[in-house]
């Protein structure tokens, strides 16, 4: 005989510790909440779980990165078997594990000024901002007080970090740092490749991170509090309530990391932090790329195919069999990225898997010839590089 599970009761067994403590109000709330996490590296992955954890039952995952061994010192939801894979997706895979009842969405994608408004929407009730430089935390910052919706930044560079929120109503970045430099450099730092961070640093501060959006979701009141870590001591500074229109500032500075000029068109890139990895800004029609891909794909069976059959006269059908060879094996679709050798391709940028410049060049070189990029057709409307 089978016996029906009542959803009500499991979801009370589950929370019934964290219950007694927060009361079922609270635990509602909790469960009616609407989270975005940017970036699911070190901070990101750890809330993520934590949120799941603690009864979070709509989130957001925003990601454009792929697994690697740097990670995994840091990054405790993810282990060997997902290197080389897409984080989102681990990710999300992993906390479905946890309750697989709740709603994950994710987007393979690099945020920015035309996108965002199209990706978080006005139902969210809170954003963890977790991306690793200071651009990006800008453009949270600005979208947070324009929309009313508060979001908790977390940063870490080498033995220190800090963790706070951003709202219309407490303040924004330029309240815990007022005096901070926006030239070009320090917008495009990536602290962890020239400082390196500890794992005991990352999961200190994504969990006050967690704390002051927790505290958020069940009281509704946010913490003014700005929180320092410094490895040995958590410090709890004050603020000057201070909102600053800085849209000008971050447009002025718009420029990407390092520019190369490929067959007369300007390549974007910079290196991704702590890893062997360098992100090139560019627009993708990835319709396109999927066909170019499948035409490839099936010219290498037949050649294969043509190959084995001078050889053996009773080769039939089967060959694709014998040779092991599969569409997945060649390149992967994820709908919203695609896998194929060393690159990670997305709607706006292209994550590329080499150790250095010169690598890159030669790597994009390959790129721009195998999908035939230089043609008239792509440059005036496919495929337009940012």
């Amino acid at each position: 005989m089978k016996i029906e599970k009542n959803n009500s009761v499991i979801s009370s067994k589950r929370y019934k510790i964290q219950e007694r403590l927060i009361g079922k109000n609270a635990q509602k709330q909790i469960s009616n909440s609407k989270i975005v996490v940017l970036g699911v590296g070190a901070l990101g992955s750890l809330i993520s779980e934590l949120a799941v954890r603690a009864g979070i039952k709509d989130i957001l995952l925003i990601d454009y990165d792929i697994i690697s061994l740097s990670n995994l010192h840091r990054q405790f939801i993810y282990d060997e078997d997902d290197i080389g894979k897409l984080k989102v997706q681990v990710l999300k895979e992993k906390l479905k594990k946890i309750n697989k009842k709740i709603n994950i969405k994710t987007k393979i994608i690099s945020i920015d000024d035309n996108n965002i408004k199209e990706i978080i929407d006005d139902k969210t009730s809170l954003i963890f901002e977790c991306s690793d430089n200071l651009k990006t935390k800008i453009l949270i910052n600005n979208f947070s007080i324009k929309k009313k919706i508060p979001s908790i930044i977390g940063t870490v560079a080498g033995n220190e970090g800090y963790a706070f929120a951003v709202d219309f109503r407490i303040g924004d970045i330029f309240s815990v740092f007022p005096n901070m430099n926006l030239d070009e450099n320090t917008l495009t730092a990536d602290n962890c490749n020239t400082l390196g961070v500890t794992n005991l640093m990352t999961s200190m501060i994504s969990i006050l991170q967690w704390q002051i959006g927790f505290n958020y979701i069940i009281s509704k009141e946010l913490d003014q509090n700005v929180y320092f870590y410094n490895a040995n001591t958590i410090l709890k500074l004050k603020r000057k309530i201070k909102i600053k229109n800085i849209t000008k500032i971050q447009n002025k500075n718009s420029t990407k990391n390092s520019i190369y000029t490929l067959k007369n068109i300007p390549i974007n890139f910079k290196k991704l932090c702590g890893k062997d990895s360098f992100i090139i800004y560019m627009n993708n029609d990835l319709n396109y790329i999927k066909k170019i891909l499948n035409k490839k794909f099936h010219e290498k069976l037949e050649k294969i195919k043509d190959k084995k059959t001078k050889t053996n006269k009773n080769y039939n059908d089967s060959f694709k069999k014998s040779f092991r060879l599969e569409k997945d094996s060649f390149y992967l679709d994820f709908k919203e990225a695609i896998k194929f050798n060393e690159f990670l391709i997305t709607k706006n940028n292209i994550i590329l898997n080499v150790k250095d410049e010169i690598s890159l060049k030669k790597s994009m070189d390959y790129f721009f010839n195998f999908f035939k990029l230089i043609s008239n057709k792509n440059n005036n409307s496919k495929n337009n590089l940012k």
